[in-house]
């Protein structure tokens, strides 16, 4: 399982799809919250924020994209 995935489930949702088009029905930032960013790589943080926030994030390190997803969960 990878970021994206791991958030999604420790949310409660039932398909990754849910936490993009309704991520204020899940508890997606405390869950984010309490990952450390060492727990995945920087490409799986950067393909999280561009998936779920449809921003490029090649050239963030982990802590920015963390950052980004927070900002979008709250």
């Amino acid at each position: 399982m990878g970021l994206i995935d791991d958030i999604a489930m420790k949310s409660g949702c039932e398909y990754v799809s849910e936490l993009k088009y309704h991520p204020e029905r899940y508890r997606a930032h405390e869950v984010l919250s309490a990952l450390p960013v060492e727990s995945y790589n920087e490409r799986e943080w950067c393909e999280a924020v561009a998936y779920l926030v449809d921003a490029e994030a090649s050239c963030e390190d982990r802590e920015a994209c963390k950052h980004r997803l927070l900002e979008y969960f709250s």
